[in-house]
């Protein structure tokens, strides 16, 4: 995030509000939540 710090606040806050109109439409709504198997599991600590 501090990478973009260097954008003036009101293009950030422009770009931000694109994605999040978009967001949904891009990547879909889940209505639940994943629930990690024993193999994905095992790759966190």
């Amino acid at each position: 995030s501090s990478i973009l710090l260097w954008l003036p606040e009101a293009l950030r806050n422009i770009v931000y509000d694109f994605i999040a109109r978009n967001r949904y439409k891009w990547y879909g709504k889940k209505d639940n939540c994943m629930i990690p198997s024993e193999e994905l599991k095992s790759k966190f600590i």
